[in-house]
């Protein structure tokens, strides 16, 4: 994806999530209820590490082209 554009998390999953940036600072949804969606702006060009606050198992990475 494009660095500056809005990357979505839904939450498909019975319980809260919350999905922070690996590098802190870069992003923080907040807790995404059952059903809910948050979004975030990446700015920055590269790969952000992201992962669940309360499931650190749950983890990806977001790559942003310039």
């Amino acid at each position: 994806m494009r660095a500056g554009r809005a990357v979505t998390f839904v939450n498909h999953d019975t319980v809260p999530h919350r999905i922070v940036s690996v590098q802190s600072g870069v992003f923080d949804t907040g807790s995404i209820p059952p059903g809910g969606q948050a979004s975030v702006t990446v700015e920055s060009v590269g790969f952000i590490d992201f992962r669940d606050a309360d499931s650190p198992a749950l983890r990806g990475t977001i790559r942003t082209l310039p």
